[in-house]
C-alpha cells in the first residue's frame, strides 16, 4: 500500500514540476508578434490575431492563445517568403511542425499563408477574410487549435506577406515525461 502511494505521490509531484519546466521553456506571452519585427508589422500581426480570434468566437469556438514560440516560426517564414518573393507557400511546414513539437510540446502544427500584393489599407483584413471565404481555410481555421502565431513580413515595394501558425498543446505529461512503473 504504502509503495502504491509513493508511486502515485512521485508521479503526480512529476507530473507538476514537469509542467512548470514546460511553461518556463515555451513561454506563452499575450503579444501575438514577435519583438523584431516593425511597429507597423506587428499592428499587422496583432490584427490577425484579432480578427482570427473574432470568427472564431462568432462561431462558437475557443480563442486561441498567441505563443512567442509560434509567432518566431511565423515571422521566420514571412521572412523567406518576403526573401524569395515567392507566392503563399508552405514550403518547410514539416520542419517547423517538427520543432514547434520537440521545442514547445505543440502537437498538429499548421499554417495559413497570404499575400497582399502591393498597397492595401487593411491587409490584415484582407488576409483573414480571403481565409474566411475560402471554405476549406474556414473549416481548417475554425478546428480545435488553441495556440497561434502570427508573422508578417513587409517589403519597401509594399507586398506583406502574412502567415499564421496554429497548434495545440496536449494536456497531461510531457512526452518526454514516462510514468514511473512504464518501460
Amino acid at each position: 500500500m504504502n509503495k502504491l502511494f509513493t508511486l502515485t505521490a512521485t508521479a503526480a509531484m512529476t507530473l507538476f514540476f514537469s509542467s512548470c519546466v514546460s511553461n518556463l521553456s515555451a513561454p506563452n506571452r499575450p503579444s501575438s508578434a514577435v519583438s523584431a519585427v516593425s511597429p507597423a508589422e506587428r499592428v499587422i500581426a496583432e490584427r490577425v490575431y484579432a480578427l482570427i480570434n473574432n470568427e472564431r468566437e462568432a462561431s462558437g469556438k475557443k480563442m486561441m492563445r498567441g505563443h512567442y514560440g509560434l509567432n518566431s516560426l511565423a515571422q521566420k517564414h514571412s521572412l523567406y517568403m518576403g526573401s524569395t518573393l515567392s507566392d503563399a507557400n508552405h514550403f518547410g511546414s514539416e520542419n517547423r511542425a517538427q520543432y514547434a513539437y520537440l521545442k514547445y510540446s505543440i502537437e498538429n502544427l499548421s499554417e495559413m499563408t497570404y499575400v497582399v500584393y502591393g498597397e492595401s489599407e487593411d491587409p490584415a483584413a484582407e488576409a483573414v477574410e480571403a481565409w474566411i471565404s475560402t471554405p476549406s481555410h474556414r473549416k481548417h481555421m475554425l478546428q480545435s487549435w488553441d495556440l497561434t502565431g502570427v508573422g508578417v513580413e513587409i517589403l519597401s515595394t509594399g507586398e506583406t506577406y502574412i502567415t499564421m501558425c496554429m497548434g495545440a498543446q496536449p494536456l497531461g505529461a510531457p512526452r518526454s515525461i514516462s510514468p514511473l512503473g512504464w518501460q
